[in-house]
């Protein structure tokens, strides 16, 4: 996970070839995504959403999943 400061294309094309699938990103503008979570296909995740960051981080909101 992480804002990987690239559109989802681009990370889903290089995470993609190795198996992983994205589980929540925050939209931008342009519809590309940031603060993006990525796992293992077949991990169950639980309760993906994106969080306000309140002024503590350089988005307006960032990416949280549990994983189980």
């Amino acid at each position: 996970m992480g804002d990987f400061n690239s559109s989802t294309a681009e990370v889903g094309a290089a995470f993609g070839k190795v198996g992983l699938e994205r589980v929540v990103g925050g939209a931008k503008a342009n519809g590309d995504t940031f603060d993006q979570v990525w796992t293992t296909a077949g991990i169950d995740t639980q309760n993906s959403a994106q969080v306000k960051t309140d002024g503590v981080a350089d988005h307006k909101y960032a990416g949280y999943t549990e994983i189980s």
